[in-house]
C-alpha cells in the first residue's frame, strides 16, 4: 500500500490529510509511511509525530487539500499541484498552547481534543481548580483548539463564561494568542500562554 493518512476515529484512509475526516468528521490522522514494497508492509508515523514531508496547498477554493512538494497534482481533485512555496503552517511544527490557571497549574490544548472545565471532578480532571467556588458550574465551558482557533462553548453554566472580559452567549472562537483569559463565572480565570 502507498503511503496516506489514516482517520484516527473511523480508521478512513486518505491519500492526503483532509484536515477533517468526512466519514467520522475527527481531526486527527496518522500518516502511514509505507515500508518496502516487496513486503507489502505499512507501518504509520507515531501518533503526534511531526513529519518532514513538505506540502503546498490545492488551489481550488473548494479542496484545498495538502499535496506533497514535487506531485504533479491534487490526489482528490486532480487540479494541478501549485508553483508556490510549501505551506509553513503543513511543514513546521506548531508549539502547543495552554491554559495556565491562578495556582499556576497548565491544562494543554491538543488539537481537535475537547477541554471541560468545571467544579464537577466526573466531568473535569481539573475539577480541583474550583471545586471551592460555588459560582462555578459542575460542568461549565468546554474549550477546544482547532487549527489556531481556540472554541469556546459555554456548557449551560449558571454564572456564563467569559472571553476577553465579554459574556459569551452559547460559544465564542477567537484565534490563538498569549495572554487571552477564559472566565468561569469570573470567579476562576485561565490564562492562554502560547510557547
Amino acid at each position: 500500500m502507498s503511503g496516506g493518512f489514516r482517520c484516527g476515529g473511523c480508521q478512513q484512509v486518505y491519500p492526503a490529510d483532509p484536515g477533517v475526516c468526512g466519514m467520522c468528521s475527527g481531526s486527527f490522522f496518522e500518516q502511514i509511511v509505507p515500508t518496502s514494497p516487496e513486503l507489502g508492509e505499512e507501518a504509520s508515523a507515531p501518533t503526534g509525530a511531526t513529519t518532514t514531508v513538505e506540502h503546498m496547498l490545492c488551489t481550488r477554493s473548494d479542496c484545498a487539500l495538502p499535496i506533497p512538494t514535487g506531485q504533479s497534482h491534487c490526489d482528490y481533485c486532480g487540479e494541478p499541484a501549485p508553483a508556490a512555496q510549501p505551506h509553513p503552517r503543513l511543514t513546521e511544527p506548531t508549539p502547543t498552547p495552554t491554559l495556565v490557571a491562578p495556582d499556576g497549574t497548565t491544562i494543554e490544548l491538543r488539537e481537535g481534543v475537547p477541554v471541560v472545565l468545571g467544579r464537577n471532578p466526573q466531568h473535569s480532571p481539573w475539577a480541583r481548580l474550583a471545586e471551592s467556588n460555588l459560582k462555578v458550574s459542575g460542568r461549565h465551558a468546554e474549550v477546544v483548539l482547532h487549527r489556531g482557533v481556540l472554541h469556546v462553548r459555554d456548557l449551560g453554566s449558571t454564572n456564563g463564561t467569559w472571553v476577553r472580559g465579554i459574556r459569551i452567549d452559547g460559544a465564542a472562537s477567537v484565534p490563538v494568542e498569549d495572554g487571552i483569559v477564559i472566565g468561569l463565572s469570573r470567579h476562576l480565570e485561565l490564562e492562554v500562554r502560547t510557547p
